[in-house]
């Protein structure tokens, strides 16, 4: 008995340690769960995110994606579609990709996990893989590039070295990561039993927690969308990038129905940050940077018997996203002035930026009924600059209501909500990449020193990126440049390669990152159907990586 027993728990252990990972390379210590929410022990109800790491003070409490995509379908009716976790509870994320051919989620057990893996582990199977006694680690070899026959065929980016489209690892190839350590998952917010009528409960007036009808508004699918997450983080490197975790989400549209494309897709980040003692905190949001945060409200912060403080060396933590500009940033605010019943339905009204009883975001004061301009509209909370400390203009929680002389608001814990909008249309068959990161900041120089040392921390994360933004997955220490020609450049509708190279592959990225269109040995690329504006081309082969700017102007 007591051997089934152990042979249980060392099961348990194990299972675990496939549905959860830390990221650990870099100056903060990061918990990954395999159904993509980020920074969170669904078992203990506990902070994952560590920063410093190994100081015993997190910063990040949870962090989750949210979907949506609300279309008219009629003058009078919808189609809905939402995907988000608040903690893990919500079920509408599961783990693993899509069954494309079936239309339903694949529950292999093989894709019922994540993979975390290091650059020196590549870089060693790189230099030895054909070596006599060489044995391949797991975290190579189990590494998903392939899926199954009813899954996409690549799954995991990988070095394919024959260009046979198989992951063959005992034949040289290699994950493909960004870093210098990684952690890859796949999950999905599919279902087969696609459609769903949807009524809008109407609520009593003076009672918002009472149904007292409903009316018929639409249908209701979820987003149909296979996700992809990396995250990723660096070692040795400025205090800035080593305080940061990277990650690069990539939204597969795997649903075979035309009604289900998304003219108006929301993507958001739903993140509860605790800097330390979750309940003395301000938000913010820079709208120049892309970046909504949190800061501590003092210049000390105590902690509690449940969180170790900051202490006079006080936390800031943002997200910012690096390669699409923010829409919209909110708090999810408990108060019965806004209708604080958090559903599903409200999804979409907070990447919005409208409450939960479906008003909008004024500007001023608590955004809905204190000290609000009740003229002016706002998509972003709080979007002043905190260090701007004697400009009674700036709308942050230091300077909370001027008109009243209120200085400074009540501080809470702050659970907020950073939107972008995907241009239009993300239909099925078609993919989205969204990079963004996670930026932590100290200083003792008290609450607006920490803002500014946020600040510029984000734009070393960004210049970071940038420099590294078109270049994609890492190859080796090994890779170097590769030259090639484009012309005519400005171009309308053609565009031609100039290379000595045999076997390449061409990607095309608008300036957002996001790959339009993927070419295998061509010379003649066609990009009469892409709109004017500024692209990359980047052209890979072997261990060479080549980019090209192009302009398209008609």
């Amino acid at each position: 008995m007591r051997i089934l027993l152990l042979l249980s728990v060392v099961f348990s252990l194990t299972l675990s340690a496939q549905h959860q990972a830390y990221l650990d390379i870099g100056n903060v210590r990061a918990l990954v769960n395999s159904n993509g929410l980020l920074f969170h022990d669904t078992v203990t109800n506990r902070a994952g995110f560590e920063a410093p790491k190994g100081d015993s003070t997190y910063s990040v409490f949870v962090s989750a994606i949210w979907m949506s995509s609300t279309d008219s379908l009629s003058d009078s009716t919808s189609k809905y579609s939402i995907g988000h976790e608040l903690n893990g509870r919500q079920g509408d994320i599961a783990v693993g990709p899509v069954d494309i051919l079936n239309q339903k989620r694949d529950t292999s057990s093989k894709f019922q996990r994540l993979w975390k893996i290091d650059k020196n582990t590549i870089n060693n199977h790189i230099a030895n893989w054909n070596q006599p006694n060489y044995q391949t680690p797991n975290s190579i070899l189990d590494w998903p590039g392939n899926g199954n026959s009813n899954t996409a065929k690549i799954l995991a980016p990988f070095k394919d070295v024959d260009g046979d489209s198989l992951y063959e690892p005992n034949n040289g190839e290699y994950p493909l990561i960004l870093g210098d350590q990684a952690i890859f998952l796949m999950a999905n917010d599919f279902s087969r039993n696609q459609f769903d009528s949807v009524f809008l409960p109407v609520r009593d007036p003076n009672n918002p927690f009472v149904i007292i009808d409903s009316v018929f508004r639409g249908i209701y699918s979820p987003t149909q969308i296979e996700i992809h997450i990396m995250v990723y983080a660096y070692l040795n490197t400025p205090a800035e990038i080593s305080n940061t975790v990277f990650v690069k989400t990539t939204l597969f549209h795997r649903s075979n129905l035309s009604i289900l494309d998304h003219n108006n897709f929301k993507f958001s980040t739903f993140n509860d940050f605790d800097i330390g003692r979750a309940t003395d905190d301000y938000m913010g949001t820079d709208t120049n940077r892309n970046l909504v945060y949190v800061y501590n409200s003092n210049d000390f912060d105590p902690g509690n018997s449940i969180q170790k403080g900051y202490g006079n060396n006080i936390g800031s933590q943002g997200i910012k996203y690096l390669n699409h500009n923010l829409t919209s940033s909110i708090e999810l605010v408990d108060n019965s002035a806004i209708g604080r019943v958090h559903e599903k339905r409200h999804v979409p009204l907070y990447q919005s930026s409208r409450w939960t009883n479906g008003r909008p975001l004024n500007y001023g004061g608590n955004g809905f009924n204190y000290c609000i301009d009740s003229n002016r509209l706002s998509k972003f909370y709080f979007p002043g600059n905190p260090t701007l400390i004697n400009d009674n203009s700036q709308w942050t929680e230091l300077n909370y209501c001027p008109r009243d002389s209120v200085k400074r608001n009540n501080p809470n814990d702050k659970r907020v909500i950073a939107t972008i909008g995907i241009l239009p249309p993300f239909n099925h068959s078609t993919s989205v990449e969204i990079n963004y990161a996670y930026i932590f900041a100290q200083d003792s120089g008290g609450v607006v020193a920490s803002v500014a040392a946020l600040q510029v921390a984000a734009d070393s994360v960004q210049a970071f990126y940038d420099r590294n933004r078109f270049v994609g997955i890492n190859e080796n220490t090994k890779s170097s440049s590769l030259e090639f020609n484009i012309y005519p450049n400005p171009a309308k509708d053609k565009v031609f390669i100039e290379t000595d190279q045999k076997s390449f592959y061409i990607e095309l990225f608008n300036v957002e990152g996001r790959m339009m269109n993927p070419f295998t040995n061509t010379k003649h690329l066609d990009i009469s159907y892409f709109p004017n504006g500024i692209y990359f081309i980047r052209m890979s082969s072997k261990n060479k990586i080549g980019i090209q700017k192009l302009v398209i102007s008609r």
